[in-house]
């Protein structure tokens, strides 16, 4: 018998749609209502591992800033959709906003008042 799509009638937020879809590929309803066929991130194998996450060099995807054939055993991938990432290749660029200038963020803090820790009844530090 062959593997068909049907919408769920378990897994619906409004029709079924995309639970259907995750039960055919056997994955998360939320992954697919967010759009993700796959997720790459920086994470211990030893760990990640065993949730199906492998290298991301495996999929031709580098790490930006990292000279070919540098060690980047620490950036991880796993299809969430089995083929989403074949015939892809490219580079990961960390965004912007993962940045932060300290002298700004110092600047930013001391625009708020201190505040004393209070040590409240039953309170054990």
């Amino acid at each position: 018998m062959d593997k068909r799509l049907y919408k769920s009638n378990e897994n619906r937020m409004i029709d079924g749609v995309c639970g259907g879809i995750a039960e055919y590929f056997n994955m998360d309803p939320t992954l697919v209502r967010l759009g993700c066929g796959a997720v790459c991130f920086e994470g211990n194998i030893d760990f990640y591992g065993k949730s199906g996450f492998t290298y991301a060099d495996k999929f031709s995807i580098r790490y930006h800033g990292l000279p070919e054939g540098e060690d980047a055993s620490f950036f991880l991938c796993k299809e969430l959709i089995p083929g989403y990432l074949d015939g892809i290749t490219g580079e990961y660029a960390t965004p912007q906003g993962y940045f932060v200038d300290e002298a700004e963020a110092e600047t930013f803090d001391k625009e708020f008042p201190p505040k004393e820790k209070l040590k409240l009844p039953g309170q054990l530090f």
